[in-house]
């Protein structure tokens, strides 16, 4: 169903294998879902919208599948938005301050105060939950 009409030119070939190796990967990923379906299909419109965008060959820094430049891109930034989110927290359930606690030491609790008071000001972020906050 993906491969129909794929892999036919010298153009699709340059990323027929990298985008059947995020297919795969994005399978096994949305098989422990119960609405893996709908996630499979948002996956192949955006794969289609991708496709139908591509107009030069991929250089050798991104020529790879979906997964890995997620991994590469998303790693250093993840370290920044967990030291953000620990910094949004000034204050624990009992009122103390907190000073320099780490993402990884948050209590469910202080995690849980954290979004509660995002989500009332939402108004702020157009009404959309940041993407910032991990």
């Amino acid at each position: 169903m993906v491969s129909v009409k794929r892999n036919t030119d010298y153009f699709d070939k340059q990323f027929y294998e990298n985008d059947m190796a995020s297919m795969r990967h994005f399978f096994e990923a949305a098989n422990a879902y119960d609405n893996r379906l709908a996630l499979i299909e948002r996956w192949i419109i955006r794969k289609e919208d991708e496709f139908n965008s591509r107009v030069i060959l991929p250089n050798a820094a991104i020529k790879k599948p979906d997964h890995i430049l997620h991994e590469e891109i998303d790693t250093p930034l993840k370290a920044a938005r967990e030291k953000l989110a620990a910094k949004l927290l000034t204050a624990d359930e009992h009122g103390n301050t907190i000073e320099n606690k780490e993402y990884a030491h948050l209590t469910s609790k202080e995690l849980h105060s954290l979004t509660e008071n995002l989500c009332l000001r939402l108004y702020l972020f157009n009404y959309k939950y940041p993407a910032f906050v991990p």
